[in-house]
């Protein structure tokens, strides 16, 4: 792929713009976002995953914020 700009691309104030891994899932990721149950940088896919499951632990009576950094995504059925 070309680049319009590839002197840009080893400008190293830009290094955090730079295409990472999701530590969850594998995919390749230009946007990325905490994880609220784990220390894990990731994608928005994973991230809407997590969305879904805190609004079932609200549904279910739960307070998602006692699960905040508890180092896995809880099973929510």
């Amino acid at each position: 792929m070309k680049h319009l700009f590839p002197e840009q691309i080893s400008d190293r104030r830009l290094e955090k713009f730079k295409a990472t891994i999701c530590e969850r899932c594998g995919r390749i990721m230009y946007r990325s976002t905490m994880s609220f149950f784990t220390f894990e940088n990731i994608c928005q896919v994973c991230n809407e995953q997590e969305l879904m499951v805190r609004d079932k632990l609200v549904e279910s009576g739960k307070n998602p914020a006692v699960y905040e950094g508890i180092g896995f995504v809880p099973e929510v059925i």
